[in-house]
């Protein structure tokens, strides 16, 4: 729903930084994928328009699993995927913003993680480093105890996600946010308000995206 959001750390994280810090942003009324786009969903894409940038991955079956989330994408590539999908469906989606992103994955709630703030250690909520079930990217939705109260699936670890958002006060850098944390970081690292800065015209192996779709209020 559209209206005011607290973004960033909340209280009880202790682990958050001075770039985490609280502040209060209003979005508009948004819908957002339930999980990322996966390496099927993207095919169709890359069959459809005869891309030539294919993800640097799609050769390694340790990537390029179906269900499993499409890596190896920069910025552009996902902002191209949205187009087409646009186009094709006559509904506008695009990346979300990172305040957007943020007030998906909490759903509602003041927690460190999406489903609360326990670590994804306890129960294995979570795709992260060490988590003893996957050493790569996992098929999405893989870890049904690591919903939210919304029902979104892998908004903690994973594949890091593209935002639209950039935090460099350089207007010409393409540094963009990414959110989540990926199966290649440890658990703190999955926090709801913990970000990295990236280079949106690179692809990386621990990094791909989910779409918001525009609506009406």
């Amino acid at each position: 729903p559209s209206g005011k959001f607290n973004a960033g750390a909340v209280a009880q994280d202790t682990r958050a930084g001075k770039k985490e810090a609280a502040r209060a942003v209003t979005t508009g009324s948004y819908a957002i994928d339930v999980g990322p786009v996966t390496n099927a969903r993207y095919a169709a894409f890359l069959h459809a328009t005869r891309a030539d940038a294919v993800p640097e991955y799609v050769d390694n079956p340790d990537y390029n699993q179906g269900n499993q989330p499409v890596v190896g994408v920069s910025q552009k590539d996902a902002e191209a995927y949205a187009a087409w999908l646009s186009a094709q469906t006559g509904r506008k989606y695009r990346l979300p913003t990172e305040e957007e992103w943020e007030k998906a994955a909490r759903a509602g709630k003041e927690t460190v993680y999406p489903w609360g703030d326990d670590s994804p250690a306890d129960a294995k909520k979570a795709n992260y480093k060490g988590n003893g079930r996957f050493a790569v990217p996992s098929p999405v939705g893989s870890f049904d105890n690591g919903k939210n109260a919304w029902g979104l699936v892998d908004m903690a670890g994973n594949v890091w996600q593209w935002t639209s958002s950039s935090r460099v006060k350089d207007p010409s850098s393409s540094n963009r946010v990414v959110k989540g944390g990926s199966w290649m970081d440890g658990p703190t690292e999955l926090r709801v308000s913990n970000s990295r800065d990236l280079d949106s015209l690179k692809g990386y192996p621990d990094v791909g995206f989910r779409l918001v779709m525009e609506v009406s209020k």
